[in-house]
C-alpha cells in the first residue's frame, strides 16, 4: 500500500481460487501501518504534552503504551521527557515478539508549540505638540510602530503616555510600549517621541499710571520660550492699531531680555498724551523673528472701546463678545467661511456687521443649515453622506476704535443624521458578470432633511 496512505490499523485477506473462479482457500493477516513510515510490526504508543497549546514554557512529553498488539515484556527506556524548544524527540523500548525473541524500537515525538521569542517592536519617528493629550499621543505613536512575531500575527499592544508633555517641551519623552505576543511573551520598548514646544508667547499685558503723571509702568509675562533665543525684549505703542517695532508712537526695552518662562518683561512709557487710547504689545525678538503679544489699550482719560471674540455655542448659532470696555459704538465685520460644510449646500453663506452700542456687550449670529446629506446643484449621488461636516464665522475687522481678540474664528460642527424612513427608496445591487440583483431599502436618510433638499431645488428650478 502507499506510503502516504492513512496512520491506523489495516485487515488484508487473500483468497486461492481455481480457473473457474471458485474460493479454494483464504487467509488473512492484521497490521499497524503509520503514514510515511511504513507496517508498523512493533507495540503502538501515544503520548500527551504538557502543556499542548503555543507555549513559552517547557513541554513535558508524556508516552504511554496504546496497544500491545501480542507483544509481550514492552519497556520504555523513558517514558517522560521534559524539553526546552521545539524538535523531534525520540523514546526507546524494547519488547518480546510473538516467537519470544527480542526486539526493539524508537517512538518519535514532535513538538512545535513551544514560543519563547518575544514580539519585535520597531517605530518611525514621532512628533506630538506640548498640549496633546494622551489619546492623540496614543494614536500617534501607534500609527508608528511595526510590532512582529516569529509565531503568531497578531500581538497585544499596550501604550503608556506620561502624564504631563508640558515638562518635556523642547525636547524628547520616552512613551512605554508594551507587546504581547500569544504565547505570553512579554516585550518591552520605550518610544522616544519629539515633543514641540508652545509657541513663544507673551501674555498677562498691562499699562498702570503712575499717579497723575503722564508716566505707566508696563508689564508683561513671557508664558513661553518656544524654544528660542531671546535677544531683546520690550513694548511698543501707538495710537494705531497692532504697533510695531517700525510703526509706533513709542518703545521701551526692557533693561535686560527677559529669556525664562513666566519671566515678568516691565518698563516705562513716558509723555503719554491725555485723552487719547494708546494700543500697546509687548514683544521679543530673536535671531530672524520679532514676536508680539495681542495688544491692549491704556492712555490718560482714554476711552476703552473693548475687544471682540467669538464661540460657537454646539450648535448653528455663535456668540460674540465685548471685553475691556464699552466706550462708543463699534461695527463688527463677519463672514461665514467653507470647511468640509459648503455654503448654499450645507449651509447659507453669511456676511455682515454687527453694531455694538456703547455699554453693549453680547450679539448672536445665527446661520440657515440644510444638512450634511444636501445635495450639490441638485446631483443627488452629492447627498449619499452621513460624515461630520464643518464650517467657520470668522470676525474679521473692527470699526470705532474697538479690537480684535485671539479668538476670531470659531467653528462649527455638523453631525451626520442617524435617523430613517428607509421606505421612501428603493435601491438594487448588481455583482459580478452574473447580475445577481439584491433589493432592499436605504436605512441612513433623514425624511425631513431629505423633504427640505428637495423644496430647495424646486426653487432653484423655479428661479
Amino acid at each position: 500500500m502507499p506510503k502516504n496512505s492513512e496512520t491506523g490499523d489495516y485487515k488484508v485477506q487473500g483468497l486461492l481460487k481455481d480457473s473457474e473462479g471458485q474460493i479454494l482457500a483464504s487467509d488473512f493477516a492484521e497490521f499497524h501501518f503509520v503514514k510515511g513510515e511504513g507496517v508498523s510490526l512493533a507495540p503502538e504508543f501515544t503520548h500527551t504534552l504538557s502543556p499542548e497549546t503555543l507555549t513559552n514554557q517547557d513541554v513535558t512529553i508524556s508516552v504511554t503504551l496504546k496497544d500491545d498488539r501480542g507483544y509481550t515484556e514492552i519497556s520504555l527506556m523513558s517514558a517522560e521527557k521534559t524539553v526546552q524548544e521545539n524538535g523531534i524527540y525520540e523514546f526507546d523500548y524494547t519488547y518480546k515478539d510473538k516467537q519470544g525473541a527480542d526486539r526493539s524500537g524508537t517512538y518519535k515525538v514532535t513538538v512545535s508549540n513551544i514560543d519563547k521569542q518575544g514580539p519585535k517592536i520597531e517605530y518611525d519617528a514621532v512628533t506630538v505638540m506640548y498640549d496633546a493629550v494622551s489619546t492623540d499621543v496614543e494614536s500617534a505613536v501607534r500609527g508608528a510602530l511595526t510590532v512582529t512575531d516569529n509565531v503568531t500575527a497578531d500581538c497585544e499592544v499596550e501604550i503608556t503616555v506620561p502624564e504631563d508633555l508640558r515638562q518635556y517641551e523642547g525636547g524628547t519623552a520616552d512613551v512605554k510600549v508594551s507587546a504581547e505576543d500569544a504565547a505570553g511573551n512579554v516585550t518591552e520598548k520605550p518610544v522616544q517621541i519629539n515633543v514641540e514646544p508652545m509657541p513663544l508667547t507673551i501674555g498677562q499685558l498691562t499699562g498702570t499710571r503712575q499717579g497723575t503723571t503722564d508716566t505707566f509702568d508696563l508689564s508683561a509675562v513671557l508664558t513661553a520660550t518656544g524654544g528660542e533665543t531671546i535677544k531683546e525684549t520690550g513694548f511698543v505703542w501707538g495710537v494705531m492699531q497692532r504697533p510695531t517695532l517700525s510703526l509706533n508712537n513709542g518703545s521701551a526695552a526692557t533693561s535686560s531680555p527677559v529669556t525664562v518662562e513666566n519671566g515678568t518683561l516691565t518698563a516705562e512709557a513716558e509723555d503719554i498724551a491725555e485723552g487719547v487710547t494708546y494700543y500697546l504689545r509687548a514683544y521679543a525678538e530673536t535671531e530672524d523673528t520679532v514676536y508680539y503679544s495681542e495688544q491692549t489699550t491704556f492712555g490718560i482719560d482714554a476711552k476703552s472701546y473693548g475687544t471682540f471674540s467669538i464661540k460657537n455655542n454646539g450648535n448653528n448659532t455663535f456668540t460674540v463678545t465685548r471685553t475691556g470696555g464699552t466706550d462708543g459704538m463699534q461695527n463688527v465685520s463677519f463672514r461665514t467661511v467653507n470647511g468640509s460644510a459648503v455654503g448654499s449646500t450645507h449651509f447659507e453663506h453669511q456676511s455682515g456687521t454687527l453694531t455694538f452700542n456703547e455699554g453693549e456687550t453680547e450679539k448672536t449670529i445665527s446661520v440657515t443649515e440644510y444638512g450634511v446629506n444636501a445635495e450639490y446643484n441638485g446631483a443627488v449621488s452629492t447627498g449619499y453622506s452621513n460624515a461630520n461636516r464643518t464650517y467657520e464665522v470668522e470676525l474679521y475687522r473692527v470699526e470705532g476704535g474697538g479690537s480684535l481678540g485671539t479668538e476670531t474664528r470659531a467653528a462649527r460642527t455638523m453631525t451626520g443624521n442617524t435617523s430613517v424612513d428607509g421606505g421612501i427608496y428603493d435601491w438594487q445591487t448588481i455583482n459580478g458578470p452574473q447580475g445577481e440583483t439584491r433589493r432592499g431599502t436605504l436605512t441612513s436618510m433623514d425624511w425631513d432633511g431629505r423633504m427640505a433638499q428637495q423644496q430647495r431645488l424646486q426653487k432653484r428650478q423655479s428661479l
